[in-house]
């Protein structure tokens, strides 16, 4: 078979006037059957072109020579390992201070093995990220995980998502006048522990996330994710400070409804723990005024159920809670709930007396 010469390869495969970057239109260049005869001349070619720096015009060949249907295997393997080549190359230069960042945008377009697209996606968000574009760096890992799922850059998407989001959730400030900063941090980091849960930036996400639902009053969400940070991240630093958070958010959610004395009871016991396993730590006094209002909410729920119990004429139920708000207030150091169930007790009167005893059993005697 006749070889043909350089240039007249690269005419047939690429228009005269082909960018040097960017690719044509392959659909109105159909490859013809001397291209299918002659890949392994474009393959040469391409190779050549590698070695001369023409790298996105031996890609473009490359990827032209990919499309020729039935080429033998050792070709085909030929043309991808020198695809791969090529992005190396183009990754490399991509990678260079002050480099386009539009070339990591088309490299990531290009149909190159997954390892490749992963490596080109993820520089490419971390890029955008560098350049101040946080947003766009999230939706662009986000997109990489989408496309190829279990990828193999996954330690440094997982910087980038956590950088990102770690910025925008404090950041107050909007955009397209509604649209919230905080929120798409919140989701950045929402989608790094749900895709990332190994990621060591994971407690720290899981705390911010906590954080940003208290502030926005998304108590059942912010207890979760505390929750959270517990279970999968026992042992971090966040932890602690997580765990002595549940219970107060406990109290805050009871308090925008009617009291759930379960949930009193599990706050309680939940900063009763903490207590017992962190002596002297920095959070003490704050799960020790935690405690104080569990007993404080305990009391007053104690207080409301006798004085029911006393409208409805059950002195034994009054008295029981009147009794146990006494307790619970003064565990709580509340003189006045203290007082005012005294003044039940004292109302309800001196509690019935007890049955005697006798040694001998009921009946009529002897």
């Amino acid at each position: 078979m006749r070889a043909l010469a350089p240039a007249v390869l690269l005419a047939a495969v690429l228009p005269a006037c082909a960018s040097t970057r960017g690719f044509f239109d392959r659909s109105e260049h159909p490859i013809s059957e001397a291209d299918r005869e002659n890949a392994a001349q474009y393959l040469d070619l391409s190779e050549q072109e590698l070695a001369s720096g023409e790298t996105w015009r031996a890609v473009e060949r490359l990827m032209a020579v990919r499309e020729i249907q039935n080429l033998p295997p050792e070709l085909r393997l030929r043309s991808e390992e020198l695809i791969d080549r090529g992005a190396e190359l183009l990754q490399a230069e991509a990678e260079q201070p002050g480099a386009d960042l539009d070339l990591l945008d088309e490299l990531w377009g290009l149909d190159l093995s997954p390892r490749m697209r992963a490596r080109a996606g993820v520089r490419y968000a971390e890029r955008l990220l560098e350049e101040g574009h946080r947003v766009s760096a999230f939706k662009q890992v986000r997109e990489v995980e989408e496309e190829l799922p279990g990828h193999g850059e996954r330690a440094r998407a997982g910087r980038v998502l956590s950088e990102a989001g770690q910025s925008l959730i404090r950041d107050p400030g909007r955009y397209y006048l509604l649209m919230t900063y905080a929120a798409r941090g919140a989701g950045a980091l929402e989608f790094l522990v749900l895709t990332y849960p190994l990621d060591p930036a994971c407690p720290a996400a899981y705390a911010s996330l906590a954080r940003y639902y208290t502030d926005e009053d998304e108590l059942e969400l912010a207890i979760a994710r505390h929750a959270d940070l517990l279970l999968y991240h026992p042992s971090s630093p966040e932890a602690l400070s997580s765990e002595a958070a549940i219970p107060r958010l406990r109290l805050d959610r009871l308090e925008r409804a009617e009291h759930d004395r379960s949930e009193l009871v599990k706050a309680l016991s939940e900063a009763q723990a903490w207590l017992a396993r962190h002596p002297g730590a920095p959070e003490e006094a704050e799960v020790l005024a935690t405690e104080q209002r569990c007993y404080r909410m305990l009391a007053e729920s104690d207080l409301s159920l006798s004085r029911y119990y006393r409208r409805t004429g059950s002195s034994f139920g009054s008295r029981m809670h009147a009794e146990r708000a006494l307790s619970e207030a003064t565990q709580a150091e509340d003189s006045a709930r203290a007082a005012e169930a005294e003044a039940l007790l004292s109302e309800l009167g001196p509690p019935p007396a007890e049955p005697a005893e006798t040694d001998q059993p009921a009946g009529d005697g002897p």
